[in-house]
């Protein structure tokens, strides 16, 4: 089983502070009592500042999304 994490955010006057990483754990920690070992997310490559918060949190690459014009 896995869970989803779909979008986490915290204002930008407000980074840098911890929020981000208290709100990743109580996440993590809520799955873990739900009987869910994985967690899953998607992020956009151009965003490196996320990707680097869930590489540090433990995330790791897992797919590539592809798209194009019509």
């Amino acid at each position: 089983r896995f869970g989803y994490i779909g979008d986490m955010c915290v204002a930008r006057r407000f980074s840098r502070i911890g929020i981000g990483s208290l709100l990743m754990r109580k996440a993590i920690e809520w799955f873990k009592g739900k009987a869910i070992s994985t967690a899953e997310l998607n992020v956009y490559d151009f965003n490196r500042g996320a990707i680097a918060f869930y590489s540090r949190h433990g995330f790791t690459h897992n797919s590539h999304k592809m798209r194009r014009k019509v």
